[in-house]
C-alpha cells in the first residue's frame, strides 16, 4: 500500500516540477515581450513512463520533454531574402536623395538657372555692346557658371567620400555579424549535441536576428548543417561562415574601378599565402551593393553629363568668341579657358585670363572696327536654345535641365521602390510576429493554467502525505 502512496506522491511531484518549469517559461516570455528578435517559448510536456502494477500499467506522471521556440522557417527565409532587396533600396534611395538636394533647382541657384542667367545677360549686352556695367554683369554671371560647376563637382566628391566611409562601415559591421554568428553556432552546437530534445532557443533567436541584420547589408544564403549549426554564404564569394569557421571582408583603397583611389571590398584569404580577392563587383544587392552601384554607376554617369555640359559650353562659346572682335578690336581670344577633353571639364571650367583681366575683352562684334555691332553677342546668346547637341536634338538648356530632371526621376523611382519593399517586409514581419511574438493575454492564460496545475499538484502531495500517515498509524493497532 505504501508503494502505491509513494507512486502518487512521485507523480504529483513531477507535475509540480512541470508546473514550475511552465511558470518560469511564462515569466521569461512576459519579461521579453519587447525584446527584439525574441521568439515565444513553449514547454512541451510528455507522459511519464508508466509503472507495472500487477497486470496493470499505472501512469508515471509527467515529464518536461523540451522547451521550444515558436518560429516559422518559411517566413524567416522570406524575410531574409526581402531584407536584402530592402537594404539595397535604402542604400540607393538615401544617396540619390543627397544628390538631388545637391542638384535641386532652387530659383536661379540651380545649374539650369545659372546657365540661363548667363545667356540672358549676354542677350542684354547685345542691346548696348559698349556698356561696361552690362559687360560686368556678363562676366559675373559667367563666373557664377564656373563656380556652380566646381561646387557641384566638389559636392559630388563629398558624396563619393561619404559613400567610401559608409562602405568601410558596412564591411566592419558585416565582419562583426559573421563573428557573432560563428560564436553563436559554437554555442548552439555545444548545447544541442546533448540530445534532440535540447534546443538552444535563446541562442537561435540571437543568431536569426544577426542573420536578419546581415541580410540587409549583403546577399546571404543560409544552409543548415549538423548539430544545429549553419553555413552562411554570399553570392560568388562562397561561405562567410561555416559552423565555427569564418572569413572576413576587407575595405581598402585601390587604383582599380571607375574611381581610382576609392574604397574597394576584398575577401580576405583564410590563409596567409592566399592574397585578398577583390569582390566589389560581386556585391550587387544589400545596403553595400546599393552604395557601390550608386558610386560606380550613377555618380559616374552624373559626372560624365556634367563634364559634357561644361565641355560643350566651353567649346561652342569659345568658337564664336574667338572668331569675333572685342571692344579693343582684338580677335582670337577665348571666353573660357581652353579644355583639352570633356573628362574633368566641370572641375576645370574657368574664365580665360583675358576676360578676367579686362571687361573690354568680351567680344560682341562680328566685324572689326564696328561700333555697336552686337551680332557676336546675339550669336552666343542664341546658343542657349540652339539644337546642336545629341544629333541636333538638344540645346544647352535641355542638357542642363535634363541632368536635374533625370536625377529627380531616378530619386522618385528609388523612393517609391523603397516604400514598396518596406511595405512588403513589414507585412512579412507582421505575419512572422503573429507566430513568434509574445501575447500577454495568452501568457496570462498559461500562467493561470500552470498555477492551477501547481496548486493541484501540491494538494495531491498533501493528500498522499495524509494517506501515508494513515498507513503508518494502521501499524499501531
Amino acid at each position: 500500500m505504501s508503494s502505491g502512496v509513494s507512486a502518487i506522491m512521485a507523480q504529483a511531484r513531477s507535475a509540480l516540477t512541470a508546473a514550475q518549469v511552465g511558470l518560469n517559461t511564462t515569466a521569461k516570455n512576459v519579461s521579453n515581450v519587447n525584446t527584439e528578435g525574441y521568439s515565444r517559448q513553449r514547454v512541451e510536456f510528455k507522459a511519464g513512463t508508466p509503472q507495472g502494477h500487477g497486470v496493470l500499467r499505472v501512469g508515471g506522471g509527467v515529464d518536461v520533454g523540451s522547451i521550444n521556440r515558436t518560429t516559422n522557417e518559411f517566413l524567416t527565409k522570406r524575410i531574409i531574402d526581402e531584407n536584402n532587396s530592402l537594404g539595397m533600396h535604402e542604400g540607393v534611395a538615401g544617396v540619390l536623395n543627397q544628390l538631388e538636394v545637391l542638384f535641386k533647382e532652387d530659383g536661379e541657384v540651380g545649374i539650369s538657372g545659372i546657365v540661363s542667367q548667363f545667356f540672358n545677360d549676354m542677350r542684354t549686352l547685345s542691346t548696348q555692346p559698349d556698356s561696361i556695367p552690362l559687360r560686368a554683369a556678363v562676366r559675373e554671371s559667367a563666373d557664377a557658371v564656373t563656380s556652380r560647376f566646381r561646387n557641384l563637382t566638389q559636392g559630388v566628391d563629398q558624396v563619393v567620400t561619404d559613400l567610401d566611409r559608409r562602405i568601410e562601415g558596412s564591411v566592419a559591421e558585416i565582419n562583426d555579424l559573421t563573428n557573432l554568428i560563428s560564436n553563436l553556432n559554437r554555442q548552439i552546437m555545444e548545447i544541442e549535441v546533448r540530445g534532440p530534445s535540447v534546443v538552444a532557443a535563446d541562442e537561435r533567436d540571437s543568431r536569426d536576428l544577426a542573420i536578419s541584420k546581415l541580410s540587409k547589408l549583403i546577399d546571404v544564403q543560409v544552409t543548415d548543417i549538423e548539430n544545429g549549426g549553419i553555413s552562411v554564404s554570399s553570392g560568388r564569394m562562397g561561405p562567410l561562415v561555416s559552423a565555427t569557421n569564418r572569413v572576413e571582408l576587407g575595405a581598402f583603397r585601390s587604383d582599380t574601378g571607375p574611381h581610382p583611389g576609392n574604397v574597394r571590398v576584398f575577401l580576405m584569404g583564410s590563409q596567409e599565402r592566399i592574397p585578398p580577392r577583390d569582390v566589389t563587383d560581386s556585391l550587387k544587392t544589400g545596403v553595400i551593393g546599393g552604395y557601390i552601384e550608386v558610386r560606380d554607376s550613377r555618380v559616374t554617369d552624373l559626372e560624365s553629363k556634367l563634364d559634357s555640359l561644361a565641355f560643350n559650353l566651353t567649346q561652342e562659346i569659345n568658337f564664336v568668341h574667338k572668331n569675333s572682335y572685342n571692344r579693343n578690336n582684338e580677335t582670337g581670344l577665348n571666353f573660357f579657358s581652353n579644355l583639352d577633353s570633356s573628362k574633368g571639364a566641370a572641375r576645370s571650367l574657368s574664365l580665360s585670363d583675358e576676360i578676367k583681366g579686362d571687361l573690354g575683352s568680351i567680344a560682341t562684334a562680328i566685324d572689326p572696327n564696328a561700333a555697336g555691332d552686337n551680332r557676336a553677342a546675339l550669336a552666343i546668346a542664341d546658343l542657349q536654345e540652339a539644337a546642336i547637341f545629341e544629333g541636333g536634338k538638344a540645346s544647352f538648356s535641355d542638357l542642363a535641365s535634363g541632368i536635374v530632371g533625370t536625377l529627380g526621376i531616378q530619386t522618385r523611382a528609388a523612393n517609391e521602390s523603397l516604400e514598396t519593399q518596406k511595405g512588403l517586409v513589414d507585412q512579412l514581419d507582421n505575419f512572422r510576429k503573429e507566430v513568434t511574438s509574445v501575447s500577454l493575454d495568452e501568457e496570462a492564460m498559461d500562467m493561470i493554467r500552470y498555477q492551477k496545475l501547481f496548486d493541484s499538484s501540491a494538494k495531491m502531495i498533501q493528500v498522499a502525505d495524509s494517506m501515508l500517515d494513515t498507513v503508518i498509524n494502521l501499524k499501531r493497532f
